[in-house]
């Protein structure tokens, strides 16, 4: 079994909806160990539709490339279309880390080389996991938030009652 972190993240629709059907998929290939908090966040591109945020770990024996085809059939099974670079997405899920290995193929980058750059990942990130060391920076996440300030919004998210 391996222990890997992902990124959930939703900006169309039902966003908390999305995040709950996305955990409950994540069951089913495997162990959902840690949960963060959820954080709304302000979105990169030209969107406006502010995201919601959460990272897991989740304990798997799917190897890295099954994992990824995993999640591709999770994003499609909850409606996510292709709106390309930093689009509106129903649901975008990504391997942050996957145990402590470095993959570099052209289909799949772990660890995920977007993550040093945005605490939308390292606060939830830090929350659960804050002295976990990212594998070829030896920083650990809290290091990384320290040291790679991101201007985007990200807050936590208090579901409307």
């Amino acid at each position: 079994m391996s222990k890997v972190f992902l990124a959930l993240g939703s900006n169309v629709g039902s966003r908390q909806e999305f995040l709950f059907l996305a955990k409950e998929e994540l069951k089913k290939i495997g162990e959902l160990l840690l949960l963060s908090s959820v954080y709304e966040t302000q979105p990169l591109g030209d969107s406006e539709s502010w995201f919601l945020n959460q990272v897991v770990l989740l304990e798997t024996n799917l190897t890295p490339l099954d994992l990824l085809a995993a999640l591709k059939g999770i994003e499609k099974k909850l409606g996510r279309m292709d709106s390309g670079k930093w689009g509106d997405r129903e649901m975008d899920l990504d391997i942050l880390f996957y145990e402590s290995e470095v993959i570099d193929l052209p289909q799949l980058q772990i660890p995920h080389r977007e993550i040093p750059k945005r605490n939308f990942v390292l606060i939830p990130l830090v929350e659960i996991a804050e002295n976990f060391s990212h594998p070829t920076l030896g920083k650990t996440m809290r290091e990384l938030l320290e040291s790679y300030p991101d201007n985007l919004k990200v807050t936590l998210w208090i579901p409307p009652s």
